[in-house]
């Protein structure tokens, strides 16, 4: 399943904290904004969340959403653009 993450981080250690768990659980993932992250994993949503809230400090502000049917972006590099068009 492939979902759209995001998350507020206050430091830099937090920020690698939920990225390692993210790659961790990611068959394959790509994030080029901060704290926005595209997921393709065998994880429901909240699963997802209860691991990201293990990362993050408490009161973290953290959506998890499957992504299904139509998908636009602009201005990304030519990788990017592959990688999203690959698998959004």
């Amino acid at each position: 399943m492939l979902y759209v993450v995001t998350h507020d981080c206050r430091s830099k250690a937090e920020q690698e904290r939920a990225a390692g768990y993210v790659r961790s659980i990611a068959k394959s993932c790509w994030s080029h904004l901060d704290g926005v992250w595209f997921v393709d994993a065998n994880r429901s949503g909240v699963e997802i969340r209860r691991g990201l809230v293990d990362a993050l400090e408490p009161g973290a502000r953290i959506v998890v959403a499957m992504l299904a049917g139509f998908a636009a972006w602009q201005g990304f590099d030519d990788e990017t653009d592959m990688w999203l068009a690959s698998h959004l």
